[in-house]
């Protein structure tokens, strides 16, 4: 998706990036484990490290993360979250999270409540 002719070093080094490359290492196939559509076969937190690796391997300058840590435990939130600060350097971020434990690391917060933008905050 993210890259279509990416060799297989770049794959196994954005998934390392993202904290995927164990668990991806342990399926049945390795990389090549069909894990059903959109990713049915794995779990939350698996996918958010998989939708991760895409993104090292696309190297875009401005990212989007919506709820990034949502539905994982605070272990696995723990790794998606380092993976994120790798991936952040460099680049625009634009992060939206429920979970304020999520935003620590930006550098402004701007919040919504009711729809309206309530006065921002500089981390």
């Amino acid at each position: 998706y993210a890259c279509p002719g990416a060799s297989e070093e770049q794959i196994v080094e954005a998934a390392r990036q993202a904290n995927a490359h164990d668990f991806i290492s342990r399926l049945p196939d390795g990389y090549q484990t069909l894990v059903g559509e959109r990713g049915m076969r794995l779990s939350g937190g698996e996918r958010q490290r998989i939708s991760l690796a895409r993104a090292f391997l696309k190297d875009a300058p401005i990212l989007l993360l919506d709820e990034p840590t949502s539905a994982v435990d605070v272990k696995t939130e723990a790794g998606i979250m380092e993976a994120v600060k790798r991936l952040e350097r460099g680049r625009t971020t634009f992060m939206i999270a429920h979970r304020l434990s999520t935003l620590d690391n930006c550098d402004l917060r701007l919040e919504l409540e009711s729809g309206e933008l309530v006065t921002p905050q500089s981390a």
